[in-house]
């Protein structure tokens, strides 16, 4: 099977290589037929001015929405959403591993226990104490600013 369909006739394409004004080529449905029918150049076209979609946690996008899961907001690498995005997805992970770090160094931390209660009242009875010091440590935070 010919490439085109009038493979003879030397009309059709001029000297650039570029199909001539009032002509027309048919092309076999086989030949067209991709998985989104761009080749790489219109691919990266495509991506780089995307605007902005919405896809799953795989990346995908279309039919793969209809399944349950989180959503994500995505664009194209050269835009100005896409710096926003990338921007927010940055300070969010830097929040997170601050907190992490400081969970995993808090048993570090120097200096005096907030749960303690200064010893005040002696008496015979180490529970009345006890009772009678965090009673008296309740009743004056409010002087401390806890």
């Amino acid at each position: 099977m010919p490439k085109r369909q009038y493979d003879t006739d030397d009309d059709l394409i001029d000297e650039r290589g570029v199909l001539r004004d009032g002509r027309r080529i048919r092309v076999p449905m086989m030949a067209r037929d991709s998985a989104d029918g761009l080749t790489d150049l219109q691919r990266s076209v495509r991506d780089a001015t995307a605007p902005l979609r919405v896809v799953d946690a795989f990346g995908n996008s279309g039919l793969a929405l209809n399944r349950p899961g989180a959503r994500y907001l995505t664009a194209g690498t050269r835009t100005t959403d896409h710096a926003a995005l990338v921007m927010r997805d940055h300070l969010r992970r830097e929040a997170c591993d601050q907190c992490i770090a400081e969970l995993q160094n808090a048993w570090k931390s120097t200096g005096t226990d907030d749960r303690e209660v200064a010893r005040v009242h002696h008496t015979s009875d180490a529970r009345l104490d006890a009772y009678m010091d965090q009673k008296l440590d309740l009743e004056t935070a409010w002087q401390r600013g806890r």
